[in-house]
């Protein structure tokens, strides 16, 4: 069956990016070095509040949703996720952040296509060409950046993991949203979540040099990111995750736009044609027809 990708999907999907571009830009400058850090705040402050908006549903609903394996699991690898990405954010430049950020269309193909053959596994060919389209383009734009006091390639790797995770965590999700719902698959993985990025938080010694304004940008990151991960996870109820991944290429204009303008950050040539290449990939994929996979039985 087949359907064209509704517009208020797309717009809730790019405001998810701009949630996700958010904390990018707050973690480079007010937690360089201190990636670990902010991650313990951003996933520390928002599992309490999750815990309580669940426990609204009754023991027998929290019971339910929290003994889910399937959860359990998501949310380990999203604390992971998050750890790697604000870690590798905190060291690299903005803009290479964002361009790594786009190789998630095809991870989460790939990922997908081996062990969610049931959610992503129909993927169709356009999807395949924009992603791959998209991924040379990034690969080409990080190989010929400057690998100056902006980009650190320690930070591009631990960037690129986080796209690993985060995509785990992501095609979990998407199996658990037609019998859980996004509201409580993204509320039942984010203690979870916690449980892994603050103890490394701590072992690292990081939350001993927290600042205010960390905790701060944390906070925001915190209602950020969440809201950007149930946008994310809603949205697979609607369209392919393959097109909820493919949106994401957004991310590297914006990156791009803020770091240049508020942050004296440059722009490579290389990496503004990346950035082009990948916008071009969204205007061709909101004009594509979208195949629903069948949900997990």
């Amino acid at each position: 069956m087949f359907q064209r990708a509704k517009s208020s999907t797309f717009a809730a999907l790019l405001l998810a990016v701009s949630f996700g571009t958010l904390g990018a830009v707050l973690v480079k400058h007010h937690a360089a070095g201190l990636g670990l850090a902010f991650a313990m705040v951003r996933l520390g402050v928002s599992a309490p509040f999750a815990l309580a908006l669940l426990a609204r549903q009754g023991k027998q609903r929290v019971r339910f949703v929290l003994t889910n394996r399937l959860i359990a699991v998501g949310g380990w690898f999203w604390g992971l996720g998050v750890l790697t990405f604000f870690y590798g954010a905190s060291r690299t430049s903005s803009l290479n952040t964002g361009l790594i950020a786009a190789l998630g269309p095809i991870v989460t193909l790939i990922i997908g296509a081996a062990f969610f053959k049931d959610r992503v596994g129909r993927a169709t060919t356009l999807q395949w060409v924009l992603a791959c389209v998209a991924t040379f383009a990034t690969a080409i734009a990080i190989a010929l950046s400057a690998t100056g006091s902006e980009a650190d390639r320690v930070g591009d790797v631990l960037v690129a993991a986080s796209v690993v995770f985060g995509t785990v965590f992501f095609l979990i999700a998407s199996t658990l949203v037609p019998t859980l719902g996004a509201r409580d698959v993204v509320l039942g993985s984010s203690p979870y979540a916690a449980s892994i990025a603050v103890p490394v938080a701590l072992l690292s010694g990081q939350a001993g040099s927290m600042t205010w304004a960390l905790v701060a940008a944390g906070c925001v990151a915190a209602v950020g990111g969440t809201l950007m991960n149930f946008l994310q996870t809603w949205a697979t109820s609607r369209v392919h995750p393959g097109t909820v991944a493919l949106s994401q290429l957004v991310q590297p204009l914006q990156l791009a736009i803020i770091g240049s303008v508020f942050f004296d950050e440059t722009i490579a040539l290389s990496q503004a044609f990346a950035g082009a290449i990948a916008l071009a990939c969204v205007a061709v994929l909101t004009k594509q027809r979208n195949e629903l996979a069948p949900a997990a039985e």
